[in-house]
C-alpha cells in the first residue's frame, strides 16, 4: 500500500488530517494563535475555517 506524500507526512508528525472535514472548532482561541490541533498553523487558516 503506497501512502502519498502529505498523508505520510501528517503521519510522521501527528499533524491532523484535514481541518476543514473535521468540523472541529475551538471556542475562545484567538485567530492568530497557533491551532490547539498541533497542525502548526494559524487558526484562522486551520480550524478557524470551520467558524464561518
Amino acid at each position: 500500500m503506497r501512502r502519498d506524500g502529505a498523508a505520510a507526512r501528517r503521519a510522521l508528525h501527528n499533524e491532523a488530517g484535514s481541518p476543514e472535514g473535521d468540523g472541529r472548532t475551538f471556542p475562545g482561541t484567538p485567530k492568530n494563535a497557533q491551532c490547539p490541533c498541533g497542525s502548526g498553523k494559524k487558526y484562522k487558516v486551520c480550524h478557524g475555517m470551520n467558524e464561518a
